[in-house]
């Protein structure tokens, strides 16, 4: 049984949709990535699976509809978003957006240890570092790392990540990408939004692909590197 099922979702503003009929899956331990053009409706699908959005559709988890699909009922289904903003608080402490981040552990009757901490001090060393600095004097990779290392903090099962290569440099992007294979590694499930393709591509194990908020191609991410099409439109080379 997949973890994450996404059926037939419709998703609009002002009585428009954005998505039309969108349906996905997500594995234990997978990376699934959603690449397509801007505009798509790949951050708003994200947005709507987390409930910050209405939706029409379904959406279980471990096979159990997630009822209303408030922002309350994923996140007791262990599911966390890092938004592609990061939103991260800027006049705290790296410290004190972690202490944040364990606050769904915490809802959920789950026993907190100063250990918790250890867990993204191996994954993201440099954050250790700047345990005591203040997240808005942070660089953009250090804001990314921050950005998950909070996320990871409430053990979700589920990561819906968006855009995570955003402004980065490419080693940087690629630094941040293989903290991500590690989360999948460790457990965690990930669900990728990317504008960068290639990147995304090399990361996960499946991928769909999202054009005009329908899904126009899905398989595995190595078999859509080497479709025709997807080199043209996302690659960048052509063959």
């Amino acid at each position: 049984m997949s973890l994450l099922v996404a059926s037939d979702l419709h998703v609009g503003y002002h009585g428009n949709d954005v998505l039309h009929g969108v349906s996905l899956t997500v594995d234990e331990c997978e990376i699934v990535t959603v690449i397509g053009p801007n505009g798509a409706g790949k951050t708003t699908l994200l947005g709507s699976l987390m409930g910050l959005l209405p939706r029409r559709g379904v959406v279980t988890i471990d096979g159990v509809e997630m009822d209303g699909g408030a922002v309350e009922v994923m996140t007791r289904a262990r599911v966390a978003l890092v938004p592609e903003q990061r939103e991260l608080f800027n006049d705290m402490t790296v410290h004190d957006n972690l202490l944040l981040g364990r606050y769904p552990r915490r809802s959920r009757g789950e026993k907190l240890k100063p250990s918790d901490f250890d867990e993204v001090f191996v994954l993201f060393p440099r954050l250790a570092e700047r345990r005591g600095q203040i997240a808005g004097t942070l660089s953009g990779g250090e804001r990314q790392m921050l950005a998950l290392a909070r996320a990871m903090m409430g053990r979700p099962r589920l990561l819906l990540l968006d855009e995570p290569s955003l402004g980065l440099a490419p080693r940087i992007v690629a630094s941040v990408l293989e903290s991500v294979a590690q989360l999948a590694k460790a457990g965690m499930a990930v669900l990728l939004v990317e504008q960068n393709a290639r990147a995304a591509l090399q990361v996960a194990h499946r991928a769909y692909v999202l054009e005009l908020g329908v899904v126009t191609m899905a398989g595995t991410a190595a078999a859509l590197a080497t479709e025709p099409r997807i080199i043209d439109s996302y690659l960048g080379i052509r063959r």
